[in-house]
């Protein structure tokens, strides 16, 4: 599934987000006769079903670099591992057609981008997308962007007091626009098409996890929540997949429940006997959504620290779902949902 130096492909995607990969595999089914190269950077995704329906992909997984502003070390490493990864992997590709799907990007995805576009023709593969990065570069930040990939950028986010992680609003950047948007209905069909049946069960519910939305929550004041696991394991027969970024919660061991494997796409799960799709604020919820499903979020059910961000989460679902989704007040109602 890897090759070092990857030559003679038609498209390369890079992936720094689980939902870019669906969209990459999209595009794969567009043009399956051609060769294709999905980098997934700080992502792990399975995508083995697609690989066994005879698609011409080879995968590279990278990790991402960040720096630190005050750290030289950290400076000459991110320096030297992004121009290390990009020589040996990319250096070989003439002619592609590079997309990327975001236009928030992490350190090495910039860097790749910044130097494919001076010979490949650079696509961003969303019509719409969310740019949360709002801090302005200061000279200090600018300068060590420009040592490292050479260019100047506008902004950027920290994470961990001064590594920056993510950067953003280069005016230097070339790309242009998909011309045919991926739609909410073609992922769904790319999905059926390829997915698989790991469930056997007759009748079962599918909650997702993730440890951000466990973060969230104010667990002292949301008196319902072990009522909530309660009703999950002795009325239904329930399934758990955390967020592949994560560790299983620690719910899952102390109710011993069934556990779905964190590293399969949950989106190519065959879900024919599914009553329900239970979350918080997974993205995976609005795909389920926007392909028929019954889909249950559990925002208003549970008390949250800040209520803005309660607000912002409840907000992206209904856009993206086109208000597909039922969001529970109380068990009583959740319990109606499920009948």
């Amino acid at each position: 599934m890897f090759r070092a130096g990857v030559k003679n492909v038609d498209f390369v995607y890079f992936c720094a987000a689980y939902n870019d990969v669906l969209l990459a595999v999209t595009l794969v089914h567009r043009e399956r006769k051609k060769k294709h190269l999905i980098v997934l950077i700080d992502v792990k995704y399975d995508i083995s079903p697609f690989l066994e329906s005879g698609f011409l992909i080879e995968v590279i997984e990278l990790k991402n670099t960040n720096f630190n502003k005050y750290n030289p070390i950290t400076i000459l490493s991110g320096f030297l591992y992004s121009r290390y990864i990009f020589c040996k992997h990319f250096t070989h590709i003439s002619n592609a057609k590079i997309y990327f799907f975001t236009e928030y990007y992490n350190v090495l995805l910039f860097s790749f981008l910044y130097r494919l576009q001076k010979i490949h023709e650079i696509i961003l593969g969303l019509e719409n997308y969310e740019d949360y990065t709002n801090q302005k570069c200061g000279i200090l930040e600018k300068y060590f962007i420009r040592v490292i990939f050479g260019s100047p950028l506008n902004r950027y986010f920290y994470e961990n007091n001064n590594n920056i992680l993510g950067i953003s609003g280069n005016s230097d950047f070339n790309y242009r626009l998909i011309d045919n948007t991926i739609r909410a209905e073609e992922i769904s069909l790319i999905l059926d098409l390829y997915s698989v049946t790991i469930i056997h069960d007759k009748s079962f519910l599918l909650f997702l996890e993730s440890e951000i939305d466990y973060n969230d929550l104010n667990l002292q004041k949301s008196i319902h929540f072990l009522n909530f696991w309660k009703l999950m394991i002795e009325e239904h027969n329930c399934y758990v997949k955390s967020h592949p970024r994560f560790e299983n919660s620690d719910f899952i061991k102390t109710f011993q429940l069934k556990v779905i494997e964190k590293h399969f796409p949950v989106e190519m799960i065959n879900l024919v006997n599914c009553k329900a799709v239970i979350g918080f604020s997974s993205y995976a919820l609005v795909n389920f959504a926007n392909k028929g499903y019954k889909v249950i979020s559990l925002i208003e059910l549970f008390v949250y620290d800040n209520d803005t961000r309660k607000i912002e989460l409840k907000n992206y679902l209904e856009k993206f779902s086109s208000n597909r989704i039922l969001y529970p007040k109380t068990l009583s109602e959740f319990k109606l949902y499920l009948s």
